[in-house]
């Protein structure tokens, strides 16, 4: 046991504390006793268990303070608990946290404070226990859900796909018959140009698709950035779109301010669980049904609600929807998974997820998360088509095995820059050694022999500053070993498929941009 003697006397001669300490001997969870009129709270009392959790003697642990355990971000967190118990109001059950042990290792746990009087004395017991395991768990399960998410998505996601793909080829197809007997025809030229406008917008709905539903399946890390929680939705209906346009028609009621620091792709999981889950609710009548989402900030909290017209959850089933492995749905539908993880993922982001009671049919969840403090840093995928400026031309080495993608990327920049096109990292070098006089490189990352990296690499051994001048292009397809060499990299990368303006704005650091001259009338 770690005990500060010095204080033990303020335990009113010893028979409360020694209760404590034979009951928190017999416990395998973590249990300290502290008094609130320290400031900061110090540990009194520590039994074994946290002592070897952290890695510090019992001596030791008798002179740590309480803030001294927890990360520097989840100091914040416990200041508040401390305050709110000092203030009279009844402490959490319980809150997920981050410790500190005497290495610096840092242990997901989970904390319980129980608010007690020792002989006059205000003191509080914290019951804390690893959940290291459980948080490995919760993350096998959460992948499992998501798995099963994308096979019941499959099949929307190819029609999706396909439509704008079918409209795509059949304009492309259309303009190459026309083009040899378009001659001097104005009208046919203008005709022709409107095919290739919806062959563009059929494509840009591919890669919108695409981009979405690679952040839904991404094994993250869980980084957070600052993000609009208005983009998370809209990527969580475009994946579900087919699903959602057969079931309902979607209601968008969105405020100003709805800005969170999470992880994009972990709140867009729990966000289209809820969005099919009120889809599967509904009997298929998208002309009488609607499901609304509702975003909003209040105060220090973002506020985001999904409400479905369907038949409602019965209130013997609402006290239970968020136990692990219980489901409304039939058998061979539902895993029973779903909500439990969207909860465990909202709370881990400091949140919460209700079912919010309601009269009648219908039913309604609500989500809050702690509203971003800096809004100005927010992350957000931006397509924008700016037009092109009048600037000195570069010099670009576009390095790319697929002659499609190598072409198409030398046609859109060699009206601004001067672009040497090589099918290999190999044929680079060579060019390279004769004449290194480019202004950047921009290079796909995956190709047969040397890849991308490994060009960078090899003009890192070389010194060559055009290493730092480097633009990636990827599909998305990168090995493990590949995206951790790439990390250690400063360089932009582009994910395919991107426009001409993506191209243009990553250029912009390497090759200087004048702004177009105004024009001038007579």
């Amino acid at each position: 046991m770690a005990v500060s003697s010095s204080k033990l006397a303020r335990l009113g001669g010893g028979a409360l504390f020694d209760a404590i300490r034979i009951g928190a001997s017999r416990c395998n969870i973590g249990l300290a006793l502290l008094f609130l009129d320290d400031d900061p709270p110090e540990v009194v009392f520590l039994n074994e268990y946290p002592a070897e959790l952290l890695g510090y003697s019992h001596e030791e642990m008798t002179n740590v303070g309480l803030f001294r355990l927890a990360t520097p971000e989840d100091v914040p967190t416990w200041q508040r608990q401390v305050a709110r118990l000092r203030e009279g109001e009844s402490p959490p059950s319980h809150f997920e946290t981050t410790l500190v042990s005497k290495s610096g290792t840092r242990i997901p746990a989970q904390l319980s404070l129980a608010d007690i009087e020792l002989d006059g004395v205000r003191a509080v017991v914290v019951f804390f226990s690893d959940i290291t395991e459980r948080k490995a768990i919760q993350a096998r399960l959460a992948e499992a859900e998501r798995l099963t998410a994308l096979g019941m998505l499959s099949a929307g996601v190819a029609h999706e796909i396909n439509n704008p793909l079918a409209y795509v080829l059949l304009n492309l197809e259309y303009v190459r018959q026309q083009l040899p007997q378009i001659g001097a025809d104005p009208e046919r030229l203008e005709g022709l140009l409107g095919h290739v406008r919806d062959a563009c917008h059929g494509a840009q709905r591919v890669a919108t698709i695409v981009r979405d539903l690679r952040t839904f399946a991404r094994h993250d890390d869980g980084a957070r950035a600052t993000i609009d929680l208005c983009d998370v939705v809209e990527a969580a209906i475009n994946i579900a779109g087919n699903t959602l346009k057969q079931a309902a028609r979607i209601v968008r009621d969105y405020r100003d301010g709805t800005f969170v620091h999470a992880s994009a792709s972990r709140l867009e999981q729990v966000f289209l669980n809820l969005l099919l889950n009120a889809a599967q609710a509904l009997p298929g009548r998208p002309e009488r049904d609607e499901i609304r989402i509702y975003l909003a900030r209040e105060g220090d909290r973002v506020v985001a609600e999904v409400t479905d017209t369907g038949p409602g959850i019965p209130p013997h089933a609402a006290a239970r929807i968020f136990e692990p492995f219980f489901t409304t749905k039939p058998v061979g539908v539902g895993t029973g998974l779903g909500l439990p993880i969207c909860r465990s993922i909202v709370t881990a982001h400091g949140g919460t997820i209700d079912l919010v009671p309601r009269p009648g049919p219908g039913a309604t969840f609500r989500i809050t998360l702690p509203a971003a403090a800096d809004a100005r840093l927010v992350t957000r995928f931006v397509s924008s088509h700016p037009p092109p400026t009048v600037g000195p031309r570069g010099r670009l080495l576009v390095v790319d095995d697929d002659v499609a993608v190598g072409n198409t990327l030398r046609l859109v920049l060699e009206r601004e820059h001067d672009v040497r096109l090589v099918r290999s990292a190999e044929e680079a070098l060579h060019v390279l050694a004769e004449d290194a006089r480019f202004d950047a490189i921009v290079c796909d990352l995956v190709m047969p022999g040397m890849g991308g990296i490994d060009l960078y690499e090899a003009l890192r051994r070389m010194r060559s500053p055009l290493a730092e001048r480097m633009i990636f292009m990827t599909g998305g397809a990168v090995l493990p070993r590949t995206r951790e060499r790439l990390a250690r990299s400063k360089n932009p990368i582009l994910e395919k498929p991107f426009d001409v303006a993506v191209v243009r704005r990553a250029l912009e650091r390497f090759v200087p941009v004048l702004e177009a001259a105004p024009s001038t009338s007579e």
